[in-house]
């Protein structure tokens, strides 16, 4: 972190003793195997797999692509982007460093990175980023300097090209003056970044050489987004710097204006920028505008896609750069993998999550401020059209009709007896719909003005039942001959329209509709009297965009009580969804949970006409494992998805059972999709091959006694754990680092006489061996005549609140005592961490022992956030000791002693003991998630002993 920097940090509500760093934590130094693995952090593979740690060390990294043959580029979040060879050694430099230019906090930096399909021939790369608002505002001028930032304020997301040098096909340096800008050259034509998340990053090349980006909403995380500030947001500042246009002022509902670029798959020319005249919005006067590059919408934070090799076509100037996958990440309730294979297409965001609509956002009635209604009477009727109006659930019907809310009698501002008005339902129009409570004598009263030619009356409904039913029509009171006969819709979120003429003079005339024997499952939207041929029936004009939801091909929910879903079609033709695993879903799988989806590669599959470039002696994919992964960033868990012919999903299973590869923030494959390379926030790369006859390396398991103490210090180690894959007997081979002979065996003493003269610290090498001389190795420190720093933390003060309302700075302070070592031998690494619900946004270390920190409001919805800081004091002689706090959001509604179960004003064992017999159900829920977790322990320990009042 650059030395004058001010961040946002999080919570916990344990302290960790002081550790000794290579003991417990395992510090594992080299044995690098093949590309480097440390053996005993690998994850799981399956059988026949081989997986591999290339290098290690990272610097939250974010991403990798492979080019050249077995060459990678591996991104981290700070701005720098590195070369790794086959050998798994990594340039000295980073390709290149964009540090001074982005902005490296809580989910935003370089989050996005891709090169050119011609890679090998034109030498370029693109990379998606966030700002730093310092650099956006002063570069340049008297004012910059590349050690300052302001973070947690509003900025921009910028996509750059850069060139690479590429020399008879090697990897060279960064082209000087190669650098454009193709998306945000200057503060009003970037990303609106808005929020702390939601930058979006997923990138991918169209066969047609078009290139792909996926944009976040930068919505409010926590409630409802209709646009206006939010405590954690900055609307207002972007605004007035025109980073956000007035009429993107609309939250969430970004994501459903095409003139914007929040919440998108963009299609750009990959040399301009601009966007493509095949594009859907495409605006030839304007074609650096939003809705010129605008592909498809809908999303809320794509943060990684893929197109699936072999589709599309090779021509920019026709739609088609091929099927993309894109995984977009839920807000509350569920995660989702679709395929986008046309221009226009609508995932739904914010109105529908996954499947189905998303209740918080399916009452919201904003008017999109870019469409005008002709109809509007400047009284009642707005001048625009509600976003929700043009949008439709999916379905197999292809009939849709956009009624315009102003030339409709809606069926909830009628007089009705025997209905009941709901916002149960999403597809609508006005604030809700009318739904039958009993079988017979229902009415529902619409006064309509009829013409000189006769009439035509149409009823807009929705039936989620086996059977037709009929309405008989009451006109001024006489019983006729008209009946609407109403078919089945297949939901009650299927709207379909029905129609019936009537002979009516000209004038006004009340027409009722009766039924008996109606079923509850009946949903009246609104009706309309037309000209008989039904040509005055008011729509909504051509010029505006209209949509059918893209539902996604497969979704799961964030609580493992609920199943993943696959998308079909009932017998009338609605969107149904059947449980995965089941026989009317027709795809086989398992049941899983997740909250943060990774999409991943084709695997298995290859770019037809691509060059091979497997790696000689590397065996291909597997049959049996061909096919579409994704993963997830909380569970760790990687999901393989066989295809049938067409695409669609024939079987699930876990590749990487929860939680093989927790924090997993990419997934990628070479030209030839031999290699699975996983990458993690905490700091690997891991590639998976298969090599069904490699003779793995040991695993190695290794404890100590206390590692350090005065000399002579006796430490005896333990390495009988350690396994060999293959089953084979091991050998052990010690080094102590301090000049004496080699010991072998797994359970080995050893005193270290130190040097007399102060602290010394030696570097135990470990070696396991397997009978067929495959090897592992590990390295421990021992530190003698030493002991750890003693470390407290005073401010934040442990178990407090932070506002809601406001951000906060919160002085980082701590008490740090050696007694070995004075002040300069030291060095400090405060780490704050954003808790959201399962998981957490890792802030940058500040490598300051008395610092600050930026506390944001989050928290205090139905989603779960707290704060962690964690301080680590480590000697010039490798010691460590750590200590956390957490602080909490102060939430009013919430209160103090909510933990006080038993009603008996004191919290203490007996609330305690409640808690523990309740664990993983709903019962003594205290932070809203209806279940019992250690979040729940940690608010209870926070209020311990409090008498309440």
């Amino acid at each position: 972190m650059r030395p004058d920097s001010r961040l946002v940090w999080p919570k916990s509500w344990f302290t960790i003793e002081p550790v000794f760093m290579s003991t417990f934590a395992a510090i594992l130094l080299a044995s690098l195997h093949g590309l480097g693995l440390a053996q005993s952090e690998l994850p799981p593979a399956p059988d026949g797999f081989v997986v591999e740690e290339l290098i290690g060390g990272w610097k939250q990294p974010v991403g990798s692509v492979a080019v050249l043959d077995d060459t990678t580029l591996v991104w981290e979040k700070g701005g720098t982007v590195w070369a790794v060879d086959g050998n798994g050694s990594a340039t000295s430099e980073p390709l290149i460093d964009l540090g001074g230019e982005v902005g490296n906090w809580r989910d935003h930096g370089l989050l996005g990175f891709v090169v050119h399909p011609n890679f090998k021939v034109n030498g370029w790369i693109y990379l998606y980023y966030v700002v730093d608002r310092h650099h956006l505002l002063e570069h340049g001028g008297p004012a910059y300097s590349e050690y300052s930032n302001m973070y947690f304020r509003a900025t921009i997301a910028r996509l750059t090209r850069y060139t690479i040098d590429i020399e008879d096909g090697e990897l060279g340096e960064l082209v000087p003056d190669s650098r454009k800008v193709l998306i945000g050259e200057s503060i009003t034509t970037g990303v609106p970044i808005l929020m702390e998340s939601h930058a979006g990053g997923g990138m991918a090349f169209g066969q047609d050489g078009t290139l792909l980006l996926a944009v976040g909403d930068c919505a409010n995380l926590s409630q409802v987004d209709t646009g206006g500030p939010f405590p954690s947001g900055f609307v207002t500042e972007a605004l007035a710097d025109g980073i956000l246009k007035p009429h993107e002022d609309v939250g969430a509902l970004r994501c459903q204006l095409v003139d914007s670029l929040s919440g998108k798959l963009l299609r750009i020319d990959a040399t301009t920028g601009d966007g493509l005249s095949s594009n859907p919005f495409f605006d030839p006067d304007h074609p650096r505008a939003a809705r010129s590059r605008v592909w498809a919408l809908g999303l809320r934070n794509p943060f990684r896609l893929i197109r699936i090799p072999g589709t599309g076509g090779h021509d920019p100037d026709l739609p088609d750069p091929g099927t993309v996958v894109i995984g977009d990440v839920g807000w509350d309730r569920v995660e989702e993998i679709t395929y986008v294979t046309g221009p226009g297409q609508n995932l739904g965001w914010p109105f529908y999550e996954g499947m189905t609509c998303q209740p918080g956002y399916s009452q919201v009635d904003l008017v999109n401020p870019m469409t005008v209604n002709p109809l509007e009477d400047g009284e009642l009727c707005s001048s625009g059209f509600p976003f929700r109006d043009l949008i439709q659930q999916d379905s197999l019907h292809t009939a849709r009709t956009y009624l315009n809310h102003c030339g409709v009698l809606q069926a909830e501002d009628r007089h009705h007896s025997g209905w009941t008005y709901s916002t149960a339902h999403f597809g609508f129009l006005g604030g809700g719909a009318l739904v039958s409570t009993q079988a017979d004598l229902s009415s529902v009263e619409f006064m309509v003005e009829a013409g000189e030619a006769g009439s035509r009356f149409h009823l807009r409904y929705a039936l989620d039942h086996s059977q037709s039913v009929s309405l008989q029509l009451e006109i001024d009171g006489q019983l006729g001959e008209q009946v609407l006969k109403l078919p089945p819709t297949g939901s009650l979120t299927e709207w379909r329209m029905v129609s019936v003429s009537v002979a009516m003079d000209s004038g006004p005339h009340l027409i009722r509709l009766l039924g008996k024997g109606l079923p509850g499952q009946l949903a009246l939207d609104c009706a309309a009297l037309t000209d008989p041929d039904s040509s005055s029936l008011p729509v909504i004009p051509e010029s505006v965009p209209t949509f059918t939801h893209l539902r996604p091909r497969l979704d799961w929910f964030h609580v493992p009580q609920d199943d993943p879903r696959v998308a079909t079609y009932d017998a009338f033709g609605a969107a149904a969804t059947p449980v995965l695993g089941t026989p009317e879903s027709e795809v086989e799988g398992p049941d899983y949970a997740g909250k943060c989806v990774i999409a991943g590669p084709m695997m298995g599959f290859s770019e037809p006409g691509a060059d091979d470039e497997t790696v000689p002696g590397r065996e291909p994919w597997p049959e049996s494992w061909r096919g579409l992964f994704f993963g997830e960033y909380t569970q760790g868990w990687v999901m393989w998805a066989g295809l049938n012919e067409d695409g669609s999903f024939r079987a699930l299973q876990k590749f990487i059972p929860n939680p093989g590869l927790k924090y997993l923030v990419s997934l990628s494959t070479n030209a030839s999709a031999s290699q699975l390379d996983a990458v993690t926030g905490d700091g690997h790369v891991y590639r998976y091959t298969w090599s069904p006859e490699f003779n793995r390396p040991p695993r190695i398991s290794v404890t100590s006694t206390e590692a350090y103490g005065a000399a002579p210090h006796s430490v005896s180690f333990d390495a009988a754990s350690s396994e060999d894959p293959e089953g084979s007997e091991l050998t052990f081979t010690w080094d102590f680092g301090d000049g004496s002979p080699p010991s072998s065996g797994a359970l080995v003493d050893h005193v270290f006489e130190g040097e007399g003269g102060g602290p010394v610290s030696y570097e135990v090498t470990l070696v396991v061996s397997d009978s067929e001389g495959e090897s592992a190795t590990q390295e421990l420190l021992v530190s003698v005549d030493n002991s750890p720093p003693v470390v407290g933390i005073i401010h934040p003060v442990p178990n407090t609140y932070y506002s809601i309302t406001q951000p906060t700075f919160l002085p980082l302070q701590s008490f740090i005592h050696d007694e070995e070592h004075g002040a300069d031998e030291l060095t400090c690494a405060w780490r704050v961490r954003l808790h959201h619900n399962e998981h957490f946004h890792n802030e940058p270390l500040v490598h300051e022992c008395q610092s600050e920190a930026l506390v944001t409001p989050m928290g205090c919805g139905d989603e779960i956030y707290w704060y962690e800081f964690e301080l680590t004091v480590t000697d010039l002689h490798g010691l460590t000791s750590t200590r956390t706090v957490a602080v909490y959001p102060d939430c009013p509604a919430q209160g103090v002693c909510i933990a006080d179960l038993n009603d008996d004003l004191l919290v203490d064992a007996l609330d305690l003991g409640m808690l523990l017999g309740s664990w993983g159900t709903s019962d003594n829920d205290l932070d809203g998630d209806k279940v019992v977790t250690a979040t729940d322990l940690s608010r209870l320990l926070s209020e311990w002993g409090t008498i309440c009042q």
